[in-house]
């Protein structure tokens, strides 16, 4: 006779479910935009990014960006990485807004004001097309994910260049 099929989750995995409200209670915007910080400079457009991915989608989602976002944030700044502004980076990529053609504003290009960085794609990818299509996947889909995928390109992009700076002297 075969074994029985087991239920629920492997013996040694995390199963625990917490309450919609701790994740809350964790996920904290203030310290989220202090993450942001080095990479989108403007207090207003940082209280927005950060809107953005703590206020849209899954609690799970939320969470999971903030905690890496936060993490990589903290990595850097032990690093004493130094900030580059993602926004103003002219070898980077705009995360679109998604917004029907009638809700933009004349003045507005249409972006959020934070730009994924390209070198650090670059040091993974050899091809220009594959970075691009690696671009498109990161900016790609609801602005928690994009916002969350491109700050964390940005900031692994501020470590890498720390690093090889660092490896350079």
């Amino acid at each position: 006779m075969p074994p029985r099929p087991r239920h629920g989750p492997p013996k040694g995995t995390h199963h625990h479910r917490h309450a919609l409200s701790a994740l809350a209670r964790v996920t904290d915007g203030r310290r989220l935009e202090k993450a942001l910080a080095p990479i989108v400079p403007d207090e207003r457009d940082r209280e927005f990014v950060a809107r953005c991915i703590l206020g849209e989608g899954p609690a799970h989602h939320r969470a999971a960006s903030w905690a890496l976002v936060v993490l990589a944030a903290e990595v850097a700044a032990r690093l004493g990485a130094a900030p580059l502004p993602s926004a103003t980076g002219v070898d980077a990529l705009s995360v679109r807004l998604r917004l029907p053609p009638d809700a933009r504003d004349d003045d507005d290009d249409g972006s959020f004001p934070l730009r994924l960085p390209l070198a650090p794609l670059r040091t993974i990818l050899d091809d220009e097309r594959d970075v691009e299509a690696m671009a498109d996947a990161l900016t790609d889909g609801p602005p928690h994910h994009a916002l969350a995928n491109a700050a964390l390109v940005a900031l692994l992009h501020q470590i890498l260049e720390h690093l090889g700076a660092r490896l350079a002297r």
